[in-house]
C-alpha cells in the first residue's frame, strides 16, 4: 500500500522545491509543517529550536517580513503597519502564551474581515498581511486556549 504525505495533496510540488531551495529542510516532516503553516486558517505559531522556520520564512519573503519580539516597545506599531502594508509579521521569541495585543489579529481567521479596531483605531487589512510566530523552546507548554486560535506546528 503507498505511504499517504500531505505535501502532495495540498501543494505543488513545484512549490515545495522553490521552499527548499530557500532553506527549507526537504525532509518530510519539516515539509508537511511548511504546508501547515502556509495553508491552515489559523495562523501559525512554530515551535522552532533551530530557527529553520525563522529562516524559510525570511527567505521566502525575501526580506520584506517584518521582525518583532513580544517585548519590544515597537511590536504594536509594527503589526498595525504590517496590516495596513500587506508584509509579513513574525513574532520571534514567544514564550509561555501567545502576547495579548495579538488577541485582536488571532481571534479572526486569515481572510476573515478586511477592518477592525485596534487600539482604538480603525485598522484596514491588506489581503497579503501574513503572521507568523515562533518559540525557540522545543518543550514548551502553552494554555489550552493558545490551541482554539493558532495552529501550532512543529519545526
Amino acid at each position: 500500500r503507498p505511504k499517504w504525505t500531505l505535501q502532495p495533496t495540498v501543494t505543488e510540488p513545484v512549490e515545495l522545491r522553490e521552499w527548499q531551495l530557500m532553506g527549507l529542510p526537504a525532509d518530510e516532516f519539516t515539509s508537511d509543517s511548511a504546508v501547515i503553516a502556509r495553508l491552515s486558517p489559523k495562523w501559525p505559531l512554530c515551535i522552532d529550536p533551530h530557527f529553520q522556520a525563522l529562516r524559510w520564512i525570511q527567505q521566502v519573503f525575501q526580506g520584506r517580513a517584518q521582525i518583532t519580539k513580544p517585548s519590544s516597545w515597537k511590536a504594536r506599531e509594527k503589526l498595525v503597519l504590517c496590516l495596513q502594508d500587506g508584509c509579513p509579521l513574525v513574532v520571534e521569541d514567544v514564550r509561555g502564551e501567545v502576547p495579548a495585543f495579538l488577541n485582536v489579529v488571532l481571534l479572526r481567521r486569515r481572510e476573515e474581515e478586511k477592518a477592525f479596531l485596534f487600539m482604538d483605531k480603525s485598522v484596514s487589512v491588506h489581503q497579503d498581511f501574513q503572521l507568523f510566530m515562533s518559540t525557540p523552546i522545543a518543550h514548551t507548554q502553552f494554555q489550552p486556549a493558545t490551541y482554539t486560535v493558532v495552529s501550532v506546528v512543529n519545526f
